[in-house]
């Protein structure tokens, strides 16, 4: 009985052990002082296992002593080969011991993309080897970073509209590269796009809008502007007919972070948001990302439009001249050293006064009046680089831009009997621009790191005068009366920064970004002075008024700092994500706002053209703009957070799918919901007419919003015909506790529905005819809906009369069309060296808001006589054409 027992004992424990497996089995091991193959032999022994390996692999002068108690084998066997180089692996039922073969030697190809013919840097080409599928993009200032495996490879490089070039290297060691592309004759790519992965595969709605594209589209007046190409992508809505600049997803005006040259600018727009600051011929790239942006962006809630300027021609010089219907341009680049240094500059200036001017007199002459009116504006770019060996580039670049506004009505009247006369003059002066300028510094450590580090100005400044005289004689008694008011308005912003950023790739897997900035921000909001002068006389006495408010308006000082770092990460073939996290600090007197801030991208490739999308981003912003009619008009103030007023935030989350199908479309479906905190607007019922440093924050209310939607773009970029379709649906929703007695209500640009439509079709090397046609759904507005008498409690007499606005933007305006249609022909040596361009600029939009009555008396919206509104658009049909040689 007891042998029985012991055999089953037995039997057991061996089913034990070769259940468990060689690599499971535990032992108690021990050596002291024993060379690699004496301790594995030992091993060998006490877990019944074979091991196979060949002394020869192990140095015979290396020794090894430890103790391992109830150890399994799988970890005797590793801290025996620790640091040896040697691995192991199950064969059956032995273990086998062998050298795993060193990786590939890597190296890594950088340098510049440029073009072949001006030598500029080319911003966004992709670097791409097909045998790996590595991949990357030279980034904003053309410098790119590839590592490769050591063999000969096949790389291609390429951009759009230019032609692709084919290098074959044989890799075996680090290079320096410099690519120059050729631009080629014809361009079959569409003006916008989607980056198709690269050195950003995981970030969501970008769209680059590419130069020397967007000025085939229909314009107007034949100004060629890239705000109002942005108009025509998904999620971004504009005001009536256009006007009143961008609003992105649901946010205000503010919300928008306009970079040129990295530097900010605060008022894009010239003429009310109808033209953009940015001239055509100095631009050299736009870049346009909503919302989930990088971290190495900040500041704003809504997007990013980033602009970079042309850096100068190094191999010829080269003029081009640009005559419109409202501007005329002029450029001219070329080299002071060749290959080494150039030269930039870019001016425009509208026609606009030469056509109000006359227009505007003949009207007050019609009137009875005299005077006129007058308006245009300028822009100037100005850029200098040089290179100071394969290592430094510096660049000095300057913009310069206003508006100029004049108005002046003159009255002079005397009765027939000569008893009596007059003379009345009232003038309006406006004056507002940006100027911008940088210095910049650009350094490549190594093949793998690369910085650029800059001092950056901006300033944006308005100012108005408002001019009443008035004078009279009556010559019945000799009196006079003599009346003189002087109004100035001033507001400004201004910046002085310093900004450091350092982009490094360590592997083929990573690509590094990191930074900081410090800003000094100076406001000044609110009313300058106002002056009063009133003299009555007679012969033998005089009474006199005079008075001067000039009413304090200091200047108020913040500053604000920023540290960001982010890694673009393949983590597979298929799988990237964008991951970053941006601290910033914001200080103004004694209070300090501290902000932390995640951004998250994800993109998983499906299939090679199916890829998945998802983002999360949290945003602060510390600067507020302060606006009554949401246009964009110049005198909004631009005012900072503050002990009273907290900094806005946000936080976006965004998923979506692209469908890619080569040599045709592209198409991407996004939704989104976003979150909006601490935004601030007018109280209802404050008093805007004199605001100013010290008492703004008594007249605003800070409230929260939300929007959502969903966005589809298809995008056709290859053949004779090209172009997309956009469409929109989405929400836009705020609530304010003092406004709309704290009830939520539509935001003004709450459109629900937008469908945009671009077409592009070529007729030969010298023809392209080209057309846009965009629909929106009607903007949210306040009318009012009845009118009542009211009397008012301890003030006699008669009633007074009461309007009812009924609740906060409950009225929807008509639906906006607009239909565009243009055409360009090149002619000349060159296909390039003459174009002009012509067609249609048109609006359509039944009983224009900005035309119509109010409604009084009625539920209904007409006017008090009972028509309708009058059925005009403020932009109809608008012929335009532009001429552009270049020499």
């Amino acid at each position: 009985m007891k042998r029985l027992f012991l055999l089953s004992t037995f039997v057991c424990l061996s089913l034990s052990l070769l259940a468990q497996g060689p690599l499971e089995r535990r032992v108690d091991f021990e050596v002291k002082n024993s060379s690699i193959a004496d301790a594995l032999e030992q091993l060998s022994e006490l877990a019944s296992v074979r091991i196979a390996f060949s002394s020869d692999i192990f140095p015979a002068e290396k020794r090894i002593s430890f103790r391992m108690r109830d150890a399994m084998v799988k970890n005797v066997l590793s801290k025996i080969l620790k640091n040896t180089g040697v691995q192991y692996r199950l064969v059956g039922r032995q273990i086998v011991l062998y050298f795993k073969p060193p990786p590939p030697k890597e190296y890594t190809i950088s340098g510049y993309i440029r073009d072949a013919i001006s030598g500029e840097k080319l911003i966004a080409a992709n670097v791409y080897e097909s045998q790996s599928r590595r991949g990357t993009s030279s980034n904003a200032y053309g410098f790119y970073s590839l590592t490769l495996q050591k063999g000969i490879r096949q790389i291609r490089f390429s951009y759009l509209g230019y032609q692709m070039q084919l290098e074959e290297i044989n890799i075996n060691s680090d290079l320096k590269l410099n690519i120059d592309l050729k631009p080629a004759i014809t361009l079959s790519e569409v003006v916008v796009t989607a980056r198709p992965g690269g050195e950003e595969a995981a970030t969501i709605n970008t769209y680059d809008i590419v130069p020397e594209r967007y000025e085939t589209l229909p314009t107007l007046g034949g100004e060629v502007d890239v705000i109002r190409l942005a108009h025509l992508l998904p999620g971004v809505q504009t005001g009536a007919d256009g006007v009143g600049g961008i609003h992105i997803r649901g946010g205000n005006a503010d919300q928008n972070l306009v970079l040129l040259d990295g530097v900010p600018v605060y008022n894009p727009a010239h003429m009310a948001g109808i033209f953009s600051v940015f001239n055509s011929k100095a631009i050299r790239s736009a870049r346009l990302t909503k919302g989930s942006f990088p971290a190495r962006y900040g500041g704003r809630l809504s997007s990013v439009l980033d602009v970079r300027t042309k850096e100068g021609n190094k191999k010829s010089f080269r003029k081009e001249i640009n005559l419109g219907l409202t501007s005329a341009k002029f450029t001219i680049e070329g080299p002071l050293k060749k290959d080494t240094s150039s030269i930039f500059l870019s001016a425009r200036r509208s026609f606009l006064d030469f056509f109000v001017r006359p227009i505007s007199e003949r009207i007050k002459e019609d009137r009875g009046e005299s005077g006129f009116s007058s308006y245009n504006f300028y822009d100037v770019n100005a850029k200098i680089n040089f290179s100071a060996g394969d290592r430094n580039e510096f660049f000095a670049s300057f913009y310069k831009g206003g508006d100029n506004f004049h108005n002046e009505t003159r009255i002079d009247f005397q009765s027939p009997s000569g008893n009596f006369s007059f003379r009345q003059l009232d003038s309006q002066d406006l004056e507002w621009g940006n100027t911008v300028a940088s210095l910049r510094w650009n350094h490549i450590f190594g093949n793998k790191l690369f910085s650029n580090a800059s001092i950056n100005y901006s300033r944006y400044q308005f100012e108005s005068s408002d001019v009443f005289s008035y004078e009279d004689l009556l010559r019945l008694d000799s009196s006079s009366l003599r009346e003189f008011n002087l109004g100035r308005f001033s507001s400004l912003i201004q910046d002085v920064s310093a900004k450091l950023d350092i982009e490094y790739v360590p592997s083929v897997k990573h690509y590094w970004r990191m930074g900081a900035e410090l800003t000094r921000h100076y406001f000044r909001p609110g009313v300058a002075a106002l002056n009063d002068n009133i003299a009555l006389s007679f012969p033998d006495i005089a009474f006199i008024f005079s008075s001067l408010d000039s009413i304090d308006n200091p200047s108020i000082a913040t500053l604000e700092a920023a540290l960001y770092a982010e890694d673009e990460w393949q983590i597979s073939d298929r799988l990237h994500a964008n991951i970053g996290l941006r601290a910033s600090m914001w200080q103004i007197g004694s209070r300090i706002y501290y902000n932390v801030r995640p951004r998250l991208a994800f993109s998983y490739d499906l299939k090679r053209d199916l890829r998945l999308k998802a983002s999360y981003s949290s945003i602060s912003q510390y600067l507020h703009l302060l606006t009554t009619t949401g246009i964009g008009l110049p005198n909004d103030l631009w005012v900072p957070s503050t002990e009273r007023v907290a900094p806005q935030d946000s936080w976006q989350v965004v998923v979506g799918v692209d469908y890619r199908r080569k040599n045709d479309f592209d198409l991407s479906v996004e939704g989104y919901f976003k979150k909006l905190n601490n935004v601030i607007a007018y109280q209802e019922g404050s008093s805007i007419s004199f605001i100013n440093a010290d008492n703004w924050e008594n007249n605003v209310t800070t409230g929260q919003g939300w929007t959502y939607g969903m966005e589809l773009f298809l995008d056709k970029s290859i053949g004779n015909t090209t172009g997309w379709l956009s469409y929109t649906l989405s929400w836009s929703l705020r609530q304010f506790n003092r406004v709309n007695l704290g009830e939520t209500f539509p935001f003004r640009y709450d459109r629900r529905h937008n469908l945009k439509l671009v077409l592009i079709h070529k007729l030969g090397e010298k023809w392209e005819l080209s057309g846009n046609w965009v629909y929106g759904t009607g903007l949210a507005t306040t009318l009012p809906i009845s009118e009542y008498q009211a009397s008012i409690p301890d003030f006699p007499g008669r009633p007074e009369l009461a309007v009812n606005f009924g609740d906060k933007n409950s009225f929807r305006l008509p639906n906006y069309h607009r239909l565009d249609v243009g055409a360009n022909y090149s002619f000349g040596r060159n296909v390039q060296n003459h174009t002009l361009s012509f067609g249609f600029y048109n609006v359509y939009n039944r009983r224009n808001p900005l035309y119509y009555r109010l409604s009084r008396g009625t539920s209904n919206p007409v006017d008090p006589r009972g028509r309708q509104y009058i059925e005009v658009s403020l932009l109809p049909v608008t012929p335009y054409f532009s001429y552009s040689i270049e020499f």
